[in-house]
């Protein structure tokens, strides 16, 4: 069982558990590894297939993994990553453009940096939180380590939530952090039979 100090709605999670994948490209003597948490309520996909269905849904991502490259490149990737793992959806599309998508408050939250922040309080009122912009990554070294988190949040409520690290990374362009983020939207999307094309 995963505790999370800021997870107040425990008796809804119905899944809880951890993956800990391992990137068949990151092998070597580093040891490199993508880890994933995740807190899942049936029928999360659901949700998001109900924004879907009227355009893309909202990515908001926070922090700079890597000072020297533009949000725009960032943006794109990350996005990418979360279309290719959830390509078995019909619908599936994401934007990091708020007015593109129908339904801001349902949402993908994905925060670079080595925070504390749960998912309650990442689905949550930031501002509220004393201290969390300093602990997001800006224009940290270009060779890592990355750390992610990433949330599924409709309104207040996390419906699920992934974490992932890389230990070393040469730069943006480096595939290995390419395959971080999909493995983290793999974690937070777990295919489901019932949405499959």
């Amino acid at each position: 069982m995963i505790h999370d100090r800021h997870l107040r709605f425990a008796a809804v999670w119905l899944v809880v558990f951890a993956v800990v994948a391992t990137v068949a490209a990151c092998s070597g003597p580093t040891g490199k590894t993508v880890e994933g948490r995740q807190y899942r309520q049936s029928g999360a996909w659901g949700v998001a297939d109900g924004v879907m269905r009227q355009g893309p849904m909202l990515v908001q991502i926070l922090g700079r993994p890597f000072g020297g490259v533009s949000s725009e490149r960032l943006h794109r990737l990350v996005v990418a990553a979360a279309e290719q793992t959830t390509a078995w959806a019909p619908r599936s599309r994401f934007t990091t453009n708020p007015e593109r998508t129908p339904d801001p408050r349902t949402r993908v939250i994905v925060a670079f940096g080595r925070t504390d922040l749960g998912p309650v309080s990442l689905c949550g009122d930031l501002r509220r939180e004393r201290g969390w912009s300093t602990k997001l990554a800006v224009k940290q070294p270009e060779s890592g380590p990355v750390h992610v988190k990433a949330t599924f949040c409709d309104g207040n409520t996390a419906l699920s939530f992934a974490t992932g690290r890389l230990a070393k990374v040469d730069g943006f362009g480096d595939p290995r952090f390419a395959t971080l983020m999909r493995r983290v939207f793999e974690t937070l999307f777990p295919p489901d039979s019932r949405y499959r094309r």
